[in-house]
Protein backbone atom coordinates (compact mmCIF):
# COMPACT_ATOMS: atom_id res chain seq x y z
CA UNK A 1 0.00 0.00 0.00
CA UNK A 2 1.38 3.39 -1.01
CA UNK A 3 1.73 6.03 1.67
CA UNK A 4 0.10 9.38 0.99
CA UNK A 5 2.01 12.46 2.12
CA UNK A 6 0.32 15.75 3.12
CA UNK A 7 0.17 18.30 0.33
CA UNK A 8 2.00 20.90 2.42
CA UNK A 9 4.89 18.50 3.01
CA UNK A 10 5.11 17.68 -0.70
CA UNK A 11 5.08 21.37 -1.57
CA UNK A 12 7.78 22.12 1.02
CA UNK A 13 10.07 19.39 -0.32
CA UNK A 14 9.46 20.46 -3.91
CA UNK A 15 10.06 24.10 -3.02
CA UNK A 16 13.40 23.27 -1.38
CA UNK A 17 14.53 21.32 -4.45
CA UNK A 18 13.48 24.06 -6.88
CA UNK A 19 15.06 26.79 -4.77
CA UNK A 20 18.41 25.00 -4.89
CA UNK A 21 18.28 25.29 -8.68
CA UNK A 22 17.05 28.88 -8.47
CA UNK A 23 19.84 29.90 -6.10
CA UNK A 24 22.39 28.78 -8.66
CA UNK A 25 20.50 30.39 -11.56
CA UNK A 26 20.32 33.65 -9.57
CA UNK A 27 24.11 33.76 -9.47
CA UNK A 28 24.11 34.11 -13.29
CA UNK A 29 21.20 36.57 -13.42
CA UNK A 30 21.28 40.31 -12.76
CA UNK A 31 18.96 43.27 -12.92
CA UNK A 32 19.59 46.07 -15.39
CA UNK A 33 18.84 49.72 -14.57
CA UNK A 34 18.57 52.88 -16.62
CA UNK A 35 20.22 56.03 -15.27
CA UNK A 36 18.18 59.17 -15.96
CA UNK A 37 19.80 62.61 -16.32
CA UNK A 38 23.11 61.22 -15.03
CA UNK A 39 21.49 60.97 -11.62
CA UNK A 40 21.62 57.64 -9.77
CA UNK A 41 18.74 58.76 -7.54
CA UNK A 42 16.52 58.74 -10.64
CA UNK A 43 17.62 55.30 -11.82
CA UNK A 44 14.83 52.89 -12.67
CA UNK A 45 14.79 49.10 -13.07
CA UNK A 46 14.84 48.16 -16.73
CA UNK A 47 15.06 44.41 -17.22
CA UNK A 48 17.02 41.26 -16.50
CA UNK A 49 20.14 39.70 -18.04
CA UNK A 50 22.23 36.52 -18.02
CA UNK A 51 26.02 36.30 -17.72
CA UNK A 52 27.99 33.87 -19.90
CA UNK A 53 31.64 32.99 -20.44
CA UNK A 54 33.39 31.24 -23.32
CA UNK A 55 37.10 30.89 -24.10
CA UNK A 56 38.17 33.43 -21.52
CA UNK A 57 35.72 36.11 -22.69
CA UNK A 58 32.74 37.39 -20.73
CA UNK A 59 29.30 38.30 -22.02
CA UNK A 60 26.00 39.78 -20.89
CA UNK A 61 22.88 38.65 -22.76
CA UNK A 62 19.48 40.31 -22.56
CA UNK A 63 16.41 41.10 -24.65
CA UNK A 64 17.16 43.83 -27.20
CA UNK A 65 13.85 45.62 -26.65
CA UNK A 66 14.98 46.40 -23.09
CA UNK A 67 17.12 49.10 -24.72
CA UNK A 68 14.31 50.56 -26.83
CA UNK A 69 14.43 54.35 -26.50
CA UNK A 70 17.51 54.22 -24.24
CA UNK A 71 21.01 55.54 -24.61
CA UNK A 72 22.85 52.26 -23.98
CA UNK A 73 25.62 54.16 -22.22
CA UNK A 74 23.07 54.80 -19.44
CA UNK A 75 22.31 51.10 -18.85
CA UNK A 76 23.86 49.98 -15.57
CA UNK A 77 23.82 47.52 -12.68
CA UNK A 78 24.30 47.94 -8.95
CA UNK A 79 27.69 47.21 -7.37
CA UNK A 80 26.91 47.53 -3.68
CA UNK A 81 25.74 51.18 -3.50
CA UNK A 82 27.17 52.32 -6.82
CA UNK A 83 25.74 52.08 -10.31
CA UNK A 84 28.22 50.70 -12.84
CA UNK A 85 27.78 51.14 -16.58
CA UNK A 86 27.36 48.00 -18.68
CA UNK A 87 30.42 48.83 -20.75
CA UNK A 88 31.94 46.87 -23.58
CA UNK A 89 30.88 46.15 -27.15
CA UNK A 90 27.15 45.63 -27.71
CA UNK A 91 25.64 43.79 -30.69
CA UNK A 92 21.92 43.52 -31.44
CA UNK A 93 19.58 43.43 -34.40
CA UNK A 94 16.88 45.93 -33.46
CA UNK A 95 15.67 47.34 -30.16
CA UNK A 96 12.06 47.77 -31.34
CA UNK A 97 9.99 44.83 -30.14
CA UNK A 98 7.43 44.93 -32.95
CA UNK A 99 10.16 44.86 -35.59
CA UNK A 100 12.36 42.45 -33.71
CA UNK A 101 9.96 39.91 -32.19
CA UNK A 102 11.83 37.01 -33.76
CA UNK A 103 15.34 38.33 -33.09
CA UNK A 104 14.99 40.06 -29.74
CA UNK A 105 18.51 39.47 -28.40
CA UNK A 106 21.34 41.80 -27.39
CA UNK A 107 24.85 40.73 -26.40
CA UNK A 108 27.63 42.69 -24.71
CA UNK A 109 31.19 41.50 -24.70
CA UNK A 110 32.02 43.05 -21.36
CA UNK A 111 34.85 45.45 -20.67
CA UNK A 112 37.38 44.62 -17.94
CA UNK A 113 35.78 47.26 -15.72
CA UNK A 114 32.30 45.75 -16.01
CA UNK A 115 33.62 42.21 -15.59
CA UNK A 116 35.60 43.11 -12.47
CA UNK A 117 32.55 44.70 -10.85
CA UNK A 118 30.23 41.85 -11.77
CA UNK A 119 32.46 39.02 -10.65
CA UNK A 120 32.32 40.30 -7.08
CA UNK A 121 28.64 39.42 -6.84
CA UNK A 122 27.82 37.09 -9.72
CA UNK A 123 29.09 34.04 -11.59
CA UNK A 124 29.42 33.54 -15.33
CA UNK A 125 27.73 30.51 -16.87
CA UNK A 126 30.19 28.31 -18.82
CA UNK A 127 29.08 27.88 -22.41
CA UNK A 128 28.88 24.11 -21.98
CA UNK A 129 25.84 24.71 -19.75
CA UNK A 130 24.04 26.25 -22.73
CA UNK A 131 21.71 23.84 -24.55
CA UNK A 132 21.35 24.69 -28.23
CA UNK A 133 19.06 22.92 -30.72
CA UNK A 134 16.54 22.33 -27.93
CA UNK A 135 13.07 21.01 -28.71
CA UNK A 136 10.18 22.29 -26.60
CA UNK A 137 9.08 19.97 -23.78
CA UNK A 138 5.45 20.03 -22.66
CA UNK A 139 6.28 18.87 -19.14
CA UNK A 140 7.05 21.10 -16.15
CA UNK A 141 10.82 21.18 -16.60
CA UNK A 142 11.42 24.88 -17.25
CA UNK A 143 12.60 27.43 -14.68
CA UNK A 144 12.66 31.21 -14.87
CA UNK A 145 14.46 33.50 -12.43
CA UNK A 146 14.23 37.21 -13.11
CA UNK A 147 13.51 40.64 -11.68
CA UNK A 148 9.94 41.94 -12.03
CA UNK A 149 9.83 45.70 -11.54
CA UNK A 150 7.02 45.27 -8.99
CA UNK A 151 9.40 43.35 -6.70
CA UNK A 152 12.08 46.07 -6.64
CA UNK A 153 11.92 48.87 -4.09
CA UNK A 154 14.67 51.41 -3.64
CA UNK A 155 15.21 52.85 -0.15
CA UNK A 156 16.83 56.20 -0.85
CA UNK A 157 17.75 57.03 2.75
CA UNK A 158 20.14 54.07 3.00
CA UNK A 159 20.72 53.67 -0.74
CA UNK A 160 19.80 50.01 -0.43
CA UNK A 161 17.70 48.03 -2.85
CA UNK A 162 15.94 44.95 -1.47
CA UNK A 163 15.53 43.10 -4.76
CA UNK A 164 13.37 40.00 -4.97
CA UNK A 165 13.53 37.55 -7.82
CA UNK A 166 10.56 35.79 -9.34
CA UNK A 167 11.23 32.04 -9.22
CA UNK A 168 8.87 30.11 -11.39
CA UNK A 169 8.53 26.55 -12.74
CA UNK A 170 6.46 25.93 -15.85
CA UNK A 171 5.93 23.79 -18.93
CA UNK A 172 6.30 24.36 -22.63
CA UNK A 173 3.44 25.29 -24.95
CA UNK A 174 3.50 24.60 -28.69
CA UNK A 175 -0.10 25.43 -29.57
CA UNK A 176 -0.05 26.34 -33.31
CA UNK A 177 -2.78 28.97 -32.97
CA UNK A 178 -0.77 30.82 -30.30
CA UNK A 179 2.37 30.72 -32.45
CA UNK A 180 0.37 32.22 -35.31
CA UNK A 181 -1.57 34.83 -33.33
CA UNK A 182 1.64 36.09 -31.68
CA UNK A 183 3.45 36.22 -35.03
CA UNK A 184 6.24 33.95 -33.81
CA UNK A 185 8.75 31.81 -35.64
CA UNK A 186 8.65 28.28 -34.21
CA UNK A 187 12.33 27.78 -35.03
CA UNK A 188 13.41 30.85 -33.09
CA UNK A 189 10.88 31.24 -30.31
CA UNK A 190 9.71 29.13 -27.38
CA UNK A 191 6.45 29.58 -25.52
CA UNK A 192 5.97 28.57 -21.88
CA UNK A 193 2.82 28.71 -19.77
CA UNK A 194 2.42 31.78 -17.53
CA UNK A 195 -1.01 31.73 -15.93
CA UNK A 196 -0.80 34.60 -13.50
CA UNK A 197 -3.93 33.78 -11.49
CA UNK A 198 -3.51 30.02 -11.21
CA UNK A 199 0.22 29.41 -10.92
CA UNK A 200 2.35 29.95 -7.82
CA UNK A 201 5.83 31.30 -7.35
CA UNK A 202 8.48 29.30 -5.48
CA UNK A 203 9.87 32.51 -4.03
CA UNK A 204 7.16 32.81 -1.40
CA UNK A 205 8.01 32.74 2.29
CA UNK A 206 7.39 29.65 4.37
CA UNK A 207 3.69 28.66 4.49
CA UNK A 208 2.81 31.57 2.22
CA UNK A 209 1.23 31.34 -1.22
CA UNK A 210 2.49 33.99 -3.63
CA UNK A 211 0.75 34.25 -6.98
CA UNK A 212 2.64 35.48 -10.01
CA UNK A 213 3.22 39.24 -10.47
CA UNK A 214 3.15 41.21 -13.68
CA UNK A 215 6.29 40.06 -15.54
CA UNK A 216 7.44 43.57 -16.51
CA UNK A 217 11.20 43.53 -15.91
CA UNK A 218 11.57 39.78 -16.58
CA UNK A 219 12.62 40.43 -20.17
CA UNK A 220 16.22 39.35 -20.62
CA UNK A 221 16.23 36.66 -17.95
CA UNK A 222 17.00 33.07 -18.86
CA UNK A 223 14.71 30.19 -19.71
CA UNK A 224 16.29 27.13 -18.08
CA UNK A 225 15.55 23.46 -18.77
CA UNK A 226 16.10 20.58 -16.34
CA UNK A 227 17.71 17.92 -18.51
CA UNK A 228 17.71 14.14 -18.02
CA UNK A 229 20.69 14.48 -15.66
CA UNK A 230 18.81 17.04 -13.53
CA UNK A 231 21.14 19.82 -14.64
CA UNK A 232 19.67 23.27 -15.34
CA UNK A 233 20.65 24.22 -18.90
CA UNK A 234 20.10 27.63 -20.49
CA UNK A 235 17.85 27.26 -23.56
CA UNK A 236 16.42 30.75 -24.11
CA UNK A 237 16.16 34.42 -23.18
CA UNK A 238 12.73 35.71 -22.15
CA UNK A 239 11.45 38.43 -24.47
CA UNK A 240 7.71 38.90 -23.98
CA UNK A 241 4.35 37.73 -22.68
CA UNK A 242 0.67 37.56 -23.60
CA UNK A 243 -1.81 37.45 -20.73
CA UNK A 244 -4.70 36.45 -23.01
CA UNK A 245 -2.83 33.39 -24.28
CA UNK A 246 -1.32 32.81 -20.79
CA UNK A 247 2.20 32.49 -22.21
CA UNK A 248 5.65 33.96 -21.90
CA UNK A 249 7.86 34.06 -24.98
CA UNK A 250 11.58 33.36 -25.30
CA UNK A 251 14.12 33.62 -28.09
CA UNK A 252 16.15 30.43 -28.20
CA UNK A 253 19.68 30.77 -26.86
CA UNK A 254 21.06 29.68 -30.24
CA UNK A 255 20.48 33.24 -31.47
CA UNK A 256 22.66 34.74 -28.73
CA UNK A 257 25.39 32.16 -29.31
CA UNK A 258 25.33 32.84 -33.05
CA UNK A 259 25.75 36.56 -32.35
CA UNK A 260 28.73 35.78 -30.10
CA UNK A 261 30.18 33.39 -32.70
CA UNK A 262 29.91 35.80 -35.60
CA UNK A 263 30.86 38.94 -33.70
CA UNK A 264 33.41 37.89 -31.09
CA UNK A 265 34.55 34.25 -31.26
CA UNK A 266 34.32 32.17 -34.44
CA UNK A 267 35.71 29.07 -32.67
CA UNK A 268 32.33 28.42 -31.01
CA UNK A 269 30.39 25.63 -32.79
CA UNK A 270 27.37 26.92 -34.77
CA UNK A 271 23.73 26.19 -34.07
CA UNK A 272 22.22 23.40 -36.14
CA UNK A 273 18.78 25.02 -35.87
CA UNK A 274 19.18 28.64 -36.91
CA UNK A 275 21.69 31.01 -38.46
CA UNK A 276 21.83 34.79 -38.67
CA UNK A 277 22.92 36.98 -41.54
CA UNK A 278 24.20 40.50 -41.10
CA UNK A 279 22.91 43.02 -43.62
Amino acid sequence: MCKTFPKELVRKVLKNIINRYCDEISSYTLQLWIVIDDNADKAKPLGSAVLLTANGKYYLVTAAHVMDGCDISNIAFWDDRDLVQVSGQAVYLSTVAEINKNGDIAVWQLSDEAFNALQKHYSFLPIDRVLMNHQIDLHERYIMVGYPVSKTKKIFQSMTIPIKTLRFVTRGDNTPSKIKSNNLDALINFMVVYHKRKAQSFGAAENQVEHLPDPYGMSGCGLWYLDENRIARLVGIMTGFNFVDTIMIASRIDLAIEIIRKSFDNTIPPSQTISIKWK
